[in-house]
């Protein structure tokens, strides 16, 4: 599996696509839910590298290929959580590639692309698969006080 942080026009496409689907699922905001949204939401940080509704936090898209072929995208950004480095805020595996073990293939490789930084990831309580993979994959529940979400952390290093 490769890793790249350049993704193209299609891809940052099909990232938003798989977003919308997996928010209408109700793994992320409701709001995610509109593909336009989602898209727009990418774009602004791919051109800008700035997280719309994060402050200054930065952000960089990721997409993971087998073949050739997007099997999973993330977006990884500056924590606002004082308790990590980065934020997981999205991690959506289109959903003709699950099932095949992308996602833990992928989240390894994110993992040793942070070098060192711990991550966050704030899950929506229906987003069972992801805290599945989350805890197969090093990461430990934490209590974020009255969060919704179930929180986990990575401590990288």
């Amino acid at each position: 599996m490769d890793i790249t942080d350049n993704l193209t026009e299609i891809e940052i496409e099909l990232f938003a696509k798989s977003l919308s689907e997996s928010a209408i699922d109700g793994h992320f905001d409701d709001m995610f839910s509109n593909k336009s949204f989602s898209l727009k939401y990418l774009n602004e940080v791919s051109n800008r590298g700035l997280v719309p509704g994060y402050g200054s936090a930065k952000g960089l898209l990721f997409a993971f290929k087998e073949n050739n072929e997007c099997v999973c995208f993330a977006l990884v950004c500056t924590s606002i959580i004082p308790q990590a480095d980065t934020e997981l805020l999205f991690f959506v595996v289109p959903k003709i590639h699950r099932n095949k073990g992308n996602a833990k293939k992928a989240m390894y490789l994110l993992l040793s692309e942070l070098k060192g930084n711990s991550l966050i990831a704030r899950c929506m309580p229906k987003s069972t698969f992801m805290v599945d993979l989350l805890v197969k994959t090093g990461f430990s529940k934490i209590n974020l006080g009255k969060s919704k979400n179930i929180n986990l952390i990575y401590k990288n290093g």
